[in-house]
């Protein structure tokens, strides 16, 4: 059985705070199914038989996708979680680095989690959206932050 970690701070945050009780419900539930990469097929009958509640995917989005500018308090967009695959998945975007990544959220090539983490987002085409939108930022061992290039040169190395 996998073990995840999880953000002990995430009910002080404005944007969860402000999700509806069924799209924390479904944040909840994506952090306990999604892979290595934090991708998971949709399965919305699978979600309302073990949510029992009504499951709005549009709604969550939204509402998943929203915070708050930290001077002016105004609402912005930030992607937290995507369709992908023409909306037969869905990828929360940091949950590779959240999981598996330093306090600057920089992953390591050296730990097979995250090499199996990122040929998996590199197979669903994401990975240069994962490294332009900031989503990831990988390093191979005690070097500095590898250039977009050579991180897809290494993963194919390594698939």
């Amino acid at each position: 059985m996998p073990k995840r970690q999880t953000d002990t701070e995430i009910l002080d945050q404005a944007w969860f705070q402000d999700m509806s009780l069924s799209s924390k419900a479904i944040w909840w539930f994506l952090e306990k199914r999604v892979d290595v990469a934090g991708i998971w097929k949709l399965d919305i009958i699978q979600m309302r038989r073990i949510l029992k509640c009504k499951i709005n995917i549009e709604r969550f989005l939204r509402e998943v996708n929203k915070d708050y500018d930290k001077i002016t308090g105004e609402k912005i967009d930030k992607k937290r979680v995507i369709l992908i695959n023409g909306g037969a998945k869905i990828w929360v975007v940091n949950f590779l680095a959240f999981q598996w990544g330093n306090s600057n959220s920089v992953v390591d090539l050296r730990y097979g989690a995250v090499r199996s983490g990122l040929k998996k987002i590199h197979e669903h085409g994401l990975l240069s959206m994962a490294l332009k939108e900031g989503f990831l930022r990988v390093r191979k061992g005690s070097e500095g932050v590898e250039e977009e290039k050579e991180i897809e040169k290494e993963i194919k190395r390594l698939i």
